[in-house]
C-alpha cells in the first residue's frame, strides 16, 4: 500500500491540477509557512533534548559530590532486615551511560526526521517553482498584460512616468515579461500592509534567504532585486533592466491607483524624476514589446 501523501503534497497536487497562478502561489506560501512551523517545532525538541542532557549531567555531578552519609540507610534495629544500597559510583556511571545513550538515540532519530522533512520540502518547492515558471509562460502566450503609460515632461531634460493600476495577475506576468523572473508571492505589487509604523511597508519579503526588508541603499537593494535565480522577493515593485544593458535600471513602484517609474544609473539612488533619455528608452522598449505582440501598450503624453 502506498504511503499517504503529506498535507503539503496534497495541497500542491490540487494546485497543479488548477490553471490558476494564484492557486500555485497560495500552495507555495502554505508550504513555506508549514515548513517554518516544522522547523520551530524541531528547534524546540532539540532544545528540550539539550536541557535533558544538561539536567542529567548536573544531577550526576551533584550526586557524586554528596557525602556517603547523605544516602546511607538509617541505623538498623534488631528487628530490621539489612538493606544494601548499590555502590554509588558504579550506579551513577551506569545511569549516566544509559541516559547519554538514550539522548544520543533521540537526537539521531530527530535529525534523521529533520533531514527527511528537508528533502521532502526541497522536492516540493522545486516542483512548485517549475510549475510556476511554466504556468506564467503559458499565460503570457495567451494573455497580453496591459500597460497604460503617461509621460509628464519636466522641463527639457527630465520626465515623470506613471502607469495606470493593474491587477495581481498582470503584475506577475509583467515581472516575468520585463525581468524574466517571478515574484515569490501572489498580490506582491499591491501589498501595502505595514509592519513598522516608522518605516512603512517593507520593500522586500523575507523569502529566498533574504533577511533585509528595508535595504539601506540602492546597491544593497539591487543585490536582492537582480539575482541570478528565477524568483525575486520584491514587494510593491517590479524591478527590471533592458536586455544587454546593465543601466539604467527601472522599477515600477506601487502608489495606489498608479505606479510610478523609477530609474537609476550606476552609483546613483533610484528616482521617480527620470532623465528625458531614460524615459524615451523605456517607452521605446515597451513599444518593441508591443510590436512583438507581448503586451498591450497605451502611450500618453500629459
Amino acid at each position: 500500500m502506498a504511503a499517504p501523501k503529506s498535507p503539503e503534497a496534497s495541497a500542491l497536487a490540487v494546485a497543479l491540477e488548477s490553471e490558476s497562478l494564484q492557486a500555485l502561489f497560495s500552495a507555495w506560501l502554505e508550504l513555506r509557512l508549514q515548513r517554518a512551523q516544522v522547523l520551530a517545532q524541531n528547534a524546540r525538541e532539540l532544545d528540550q533534548l539539550d536541557q535533558r542532557a544538561q539536567l542529567v549531567l548536573k544531577a550526576v555531578e551533584a550526586a557524586r559530590n554528596l557525602p556517603e552519609a547523605a544516602v546511607a540507610p538509617k541505623k538498623r534495629t534488631k528487628r530490621s532486615k539489612a538493606s544494601k544500597l548499590p555502590a554509588l559510583p558504579d550506579g551513577l556511571a551506569e545511569f549516566h551511560r544509559q541516559a547519554e545513550a538514550e539522548l544520543a538515540n533521540a537526537r539521531k532519530d530527530l535529525r534523521q526526521r529533520m533531514e527527511a522533512e528537508a528533502r521532502e520540502t526541497t522536492k516540493l518547492e522545486a516542483r512548485v517553482r517549475r510549475a510556476l515558471l511554466a504556468r506564467a509562460d503559458q499565460h503570457l502566450a495567451i494573455h497580453k498584460p496591459r500597460i497604460q503609460l503617461t509621460v509628464h515632461p519636466v522641463g527639457k531634460a527630465q520626465a515623470l512616468l506613471e502607469v495606470a493600476a493593474f491587477g495581481d495577475e498582470d503584475a506577475v506576468l509583467l515581472m516575468r515579461l520585463l525581468s524574466g523572473k517571478l515574484p515569490t508571492r501572489w498580490g506582491f505589487f499591491a501589498d501595502d500592509a505595514v509592519e513598522d509604523l516608522a518605516r512603512g511597508p517593507a520593500r522586500l519579503y523575507p523569502d529566498e534567504g533574504n533577511a533585509e526588508l528595508w535595504p539601506a541603499h540602492a546597491e544593497a537593494e539591487d543585490a536582492i532585486l537582480f539575482p541570478s535565480g528565477d524568483f525575486v522577493p520584491a514587494r510593491q515593485q517590479i524591478p527590471f533592466a533592458i536586455a544587454a544593458r546593465a543601466f539604467p535600471r527601472f522599477k515600477l513602484v506601487h502608489h495606489g491607483l498608479i505606479a510610478q517609474v523609477e530609474a537609476r544609473h550606476d552609483g546613483e539612488p533610484y528616482s521617480h524624476l527620470l532623465r528625458r533619455e531614460d524615459g524615451e528608452l523605456l517607452a521605446g522598449y515597451l513599444l518593441r514589446l508591443r510590436v512583438a505582440g507581448k503586451l498591450e501598450l497605451l502611450l500618453n503624453v500629459a
